[in-house]
């Protein structure tokens, strides 16, 4: 009998708790789950990859925060789209 490697089975182990927690997360609304400090880098990833400026509401430059996270989120948006629930 074969052996299952390691990275199978951590794979495999990710992919089921992912799948039993997606419906719980999708329950949650988007308005608390983007709350606080994660509201600000995503708001500000979003005007990034709409406006291609850093900013909060899109019209003033925004220096509270470091702009790594907020690079990264509109990254992510780039490619999977603002807002989605999934990732």
């Amino acid at each position: 009998m074969k052996r299952l490697s390691l990275t199978t089975v951590s794979v495999g182990l990710f992919v089921t708790v992912w799948a039993l927690l997606l419906p719980t997360r999708m329950s949650v609304p988007l308005s608390q789950t983007l709350d606080h400090d994660a509201g600000q880098y995503s708001a500000v990833a979003v005007n990034l990859v709409q406006d291609g400026f850093y900013s909060l509401d899109g019209e003033t430059p925004y220096f509270a925060r470091e702009p790594g996270m907020s690079v990264w989120l509109a990254g992510i948006y780039a490619v999977f789209g603002i807002e989605n629930r999934l990732m």
